[in-house]
């Protein structure tokens, strides 16, 4: 069984990997751990203007925030894929810059996993409304079953 992962480099989205990691022991699987970085991240990095961000803590050439991130990115992936490879499972990693929702639902379209596995920071209401949700956007899509993992009680 193929099944796309998702994470947002957060340790929320992580939360994700123990039932995945159980659904490894118990039968055989192919999975993709993917990530996608959004440009937004990258400009706050280099000092450029925002979606209505506060200053950047650092200024790095937008070019060179965003070769770093994704580099940080691949190789946070890659020391996760090793906890599943030693379950015995197929593991490929990538990762991908531009907008979440979109780059996930189109890497599962043309994929193909049985599922997608992600977290989900539990945001309803107003705040799902002005922030979005990448979950709901994946979810909604009706590309694959998801399998969603909230945050504890009290920490959305």
């Amino acid at each position: 069984m193929k099944i796309l992962v998702t994470l947002d480099g957060s340790e929320l989205s992580e939360s994700i990997l123990n039932p995945v990691l159980d659904l490894c022991r118990a039968s055989s699987l192919q999975l993709r751990l993917y990530s996608v970085l959004d440009p937004d991240d990258v400009a706050y990095l280099a000092g450029l203007p925002t979606a209505g961000g506060s200053p950047p803590p650092e200024k790095e050439p937008h070019g060179q925030a965003q070769t770093r991130l994704l580099q940080e990115i691949q190789a946070r992936l890659e020391e996760l894929a090793g906890r599943f490879r030693a379950a015995g499972a197929g593991v490929e990693t990538e990762t991908a810059l531009g907008d979440p929702s979109d780059l996930i639902i189109s890497e599962a379209r043309r994929w193909q996993p049985r599922l997608i596995a992600m977290a989900t920071h539990g945001r309803t209401g107003f705040a799902e409304q002005l922030m979005g949700s990448v979950s709901a956007s994946v979810l909604k899509s009706g590309v694959a079953p998801v399998l969603l993992v909230g945050p504890p009680p009290g920490e959305s």
